[in-house]
């Protein structure tokens, strides 16, 4: 986008340039009928009231496309997005608006967002221009506990544990005893009689006699396998849930709406007049 002069104080890149368009990568560049809309509104507006403050009037917000105005949190059908609007700083924004009133300048809107301290100014190229001069105020009124507080607590409580679990397993057993004996005597006797001995000193066998015994003994002893097995489990379980809920309304005077209300209307009327009076 070429850097187009568009009055003596204001240029084209200013009435498009946008922080968030940078930071996003976004091309901020009108069409044609949204610059022709931009081109009025600064020789229409703008110029003749810079010319008539004769102070430098920045634009911190000109033309917006649809994607830039709605990442700026802009509001649908913006006139910005038209090439239609323009928000102006100066140090003194109420002295600005205050030459606009008294000027015969054409105007759509002017609004003055005095916590922001910029002034809104729009210009239609077609159709009616409304003239209308706008304060916005962000009011944060808090009503605290006079004027009537509802509170509900909801509690709930649970608990859960596990108490007490013990497993015991016990085991005994004995082998198996298997004894075997066995006992085998067996055992031969022989008697032998001889005679008298002869006269060249010899002896004969008168008898024989033979005794054999065989004895077996045979012992067998057996034990059974014995086990003893033993298990015990203890177990406790406890869970406990409360639920409580409390509600309390605590309604006090009616006094405290009437008062706010006085309130809201004595700055209204201050305001009013205070611009009024620039």
């Amino acid at each position: 986008m070429r850097d187009e002069k568009l009055s003596e104080h204001f240029r084209l890149e200013e009435m498009c340039y946008s922080r968030t368009a940078i930071e996003k990568g976004i091309g901020n560049i009108p069409g044609e009928e949204a610059l022709a809309a931009l081109k009025y509104l600064v020789t229409g507006l703008l110029e003749p009231l810079r010319k008539l403050y004769g102070k430098p009037v920045g634009v911190t917000s000109g033309y917006r496309s649809e994607e830039v105005n709605r990442l700026v949190g802009g509001v649908p059908g913006s006139q910005h997005t038209k090439g239609e609007a323009a928000d102006c700083y100066v140090p003194d924004v109420a002295e600005l608006l205050a030459v606009l009133r008294l000027s015969e300048l054409e105007f759509d809107q002017a609004i003055f967002y005095r916590k922001r301290n910029f002034l809104h100014l729009s210009l239609k190229k077609t159709g009616k221009n409304r003239m209308q001069v706008l304060l916005r105020l962000l009011v944060l009124v808090f009503l605290l506990s006079g004027c009537g507080l509802s509170r509900q607590n909801h509690r709930l409580e649970s608990a859960a544990s596990l108490e007490s679990v013990r497993l015991s397993d016990r085991k005994i057993g004995m082998l198996k005893k298997d004894i075997r004996l066995t006992d085998t005597v067996a055992w031969n006797l022989q008697r032998i009689v001889y005679f008298a001995p002869d006269s060249t000193g010899k002896q004969y066998t008168e008898s024989v006699t033979t005794f054999q015994m065989d004895r077996s003994r045979q012992l067998a002893d057996t034990g059974e396998i014995v086990a003893y097995r033993q298990t015990d489990y203890t177990g406790r379980h406890k869970e406990e849930t409360l639920s409580r809920t409390e509600t309390r309304r605590i309604i006090r005077s009616p006094g405290c709406f009437f008062f706010v209300i006085v309130f809201l209307f004595v700055l209204s009327f201050f305001l009013y007049k205070r611009l009024k009076s620039g």
